[in-house]
């Protein structure tokens, strides 16, 4: 489901009851995602647990190294952290609002408060030879060992601070300029003008437009993120969905619950009477 279709499910429930027509979907995607932390903070009080379809996989991530010495919270040592910085996370208290893996999945990370951490460090506990721990400040992690790169899901306030990432497989007659790709297998050919370049499994390379490719190379475009929009998979269930479009209509536009429903129910009729006479 997309924030696109809850925008529409909202307007068209809104013209069919009401002569209220210019609503923006800028002030509707702000009162979704207000509605969709609150319904998730009730869920979480009631379950202890977040709704896992919260969460949107924001990737690998790199990470940068920081001294605890800059930290004001840490009154001792020298101890390097390595820190990630996320989009703006959901305000739940106590909840896991975010999960982190190492990329090889060879020691376990575990969230832990600072103080647990420091006592940790301070002793050398065994168990940092086989799990990285971080503590979190505000929208951000700080994790130790220092690690290069971590995957990351998140449940954001508002999804669209996330980003997607795709990765395209093609061949070399589809490759199109201004663009990195990852030899997969074979080799590539590289020409542009009078330099020849040849690149093998595991290398990377950026096409040129005035660049000519050839060879028995497959290759995939390196991972890309862009920015998340309105057609692009929303984070939450088909059950909170309808939820959130009966509270906007219910609490904001002060809609009878049994009148939304009246026009779900019609909704239904109507398309029974469009299948029957398609049949």
């Amino acid at each position: 489901m997309t924030l696109k279709d809850i925008v529409y499910d909202i307007k068209t429930l809104l013209r069919q009851v009401t002569d209220d027509t210019s609503v923006s979907d800028v002030f509707l995607v702000h009162k979704i995602n207000n509605y969709r932390e609150i319904l998730a903070n009730a869920y979480y009080q009631q379950y202890k647990v977040l709704d896992p379809a919260l969460f949107q996989r924001l990737g690998v991530l790199d990470t940068t190294d920081v001294l605890s010495s800059d930290h004001p919270a840490i009154g001792y040592g020298s101890v390097r952290f390595s820190k990630v910085s996320l989009p703006k996370l959901m305000s739940i208290p106590d909840a896991m609002t975010v999960q982190v893996s190492e990329v090889s999945r060879l020691k376990i990370l575990t969230e832990v408060s600072l103080p647990y951490l420091l006592e940790v460090i301070k002793n050398k506990d065994y168990r940092l030879k086989i799990w990285h721990l971080y503590f979190r400040e505000d929208d951000a992690i700080n994790i130790y060992p220092t690690i290069k790169k971590v995957a990351v899901s998140a449940a954001l306030s508002d999804p669209r601070d996330g980003y997607k990432f795709k990765t395209e497989y093609g061949n070399l007659a589809a490759l199109t300029s201004n663009n990195q790709y990852t030899v997969l297998s074979g080799s590539v050919r590289e020409n542009i003008a009078s330099t020849q370049n040849i690149y093998v499994k595991g290398d990377t390379f950026t096409t040129d437009a005035n660049g000519t490719y050839s060879g028995d190379g497959k290759v995939k475009l390196t991972t890309q993120y862009s920015a998340v929009s309105m057609s692009d998979d929303y984070p939450i269930s088909r059950e909170m969905a309808q939820e959130i479009v009966i509270q906007i209509l219910t609490r904001d536009y002060q809609i009878e619950r049994q009148q939304i429903f009246d026009t779900f129910n019609d909704a239904m009729d109507q398309l029974k009477v469009i299948a029957k006479n398609v049949g």
